[in-house]
């Protein structure tokens, strides 16, 4: 049989016409159709025809008991609505609605729309940079002051470090305080 790794690949037809109108009426709004080969074997399980046959569907807002009804009657009565039925609930049907109404807007609501959005999206974007930018600023600022108290550190160490094998070599205090320029009681604490 023909396999080639493909993904699953749906075809869905809302169609707005039965697909065979002198049969008898079966109430199936949604039929599903595989292809089959010459010996009338499914071709692949992976090609999939969904066909949704919007006359046959004539359910009211009282009869939507599940989210495929809900979809389906949206579909179907969209645009014959006036706003969103109350059996319409959840965040998917609001923004459906909130699209919905974008595309009913005039020219000149859809360009004052766009212009709006191209606002946001301008000082989101000049929003998005400075913040970056502040942050690349901050993070250069804070490494050049790392590595000066990291140098600082290192020296002052090292400082130490002389000024402990000078005093073992037995030189004096004062001595030691003017080659390292640290202080007699820093070094008597050595």
């Amino acid at each position: 049989p023909w396999d080639y790794r493909l993904s699953p690949v749906y075809v869905i037809g809302i169609l707005n016409f039965q697909l065979d109108e002198g049969a008898e009426e079966n109430g199936r709004v949604i039929s599903k159709v595989q292809l089959k080969d010459d010996d009338n074997e499914i071709f692949s399980d992976r090609l999939n025809y969904i066909f949704v046959e919007m006359p046959k569907f004539n359910k009211t807002e009282a009869d939507l008991n599940t989210s495929l009804d809900k979809w389906l009657y949206v579909i179907k009565n969209l645009y014959k609505l006036k706003g969103k039925p109350e059996a319409l609930t959840g965040a998917i049907f609001k923004k459906l609605f909130d699209v919905a109404e974008i595309s009913a807007f005039t020219d000149k609501e859809r360009g004052e729309y766009e212009e709006s959005l191209k606002n946001f999206w301008d000082l989101n974007n000049v929003l998005t940079t400075a913040k970056s930018e502040g942050f690349a600023e901050g993070e250069a600022a804070g490494l050049e002051r790392g590595r000066a108290e990291g140098l600082e550190k290192g020296r002052a160490e090292e400082k130490l470090a002389t000024a402990r094998n000078l005093k073992r070599l037995g030189i004096d205090s004062d001595k030691i305080s003017k080659a390292t320029g640290l202080t007699p009681e820093d070094i008597e604490n050595l």
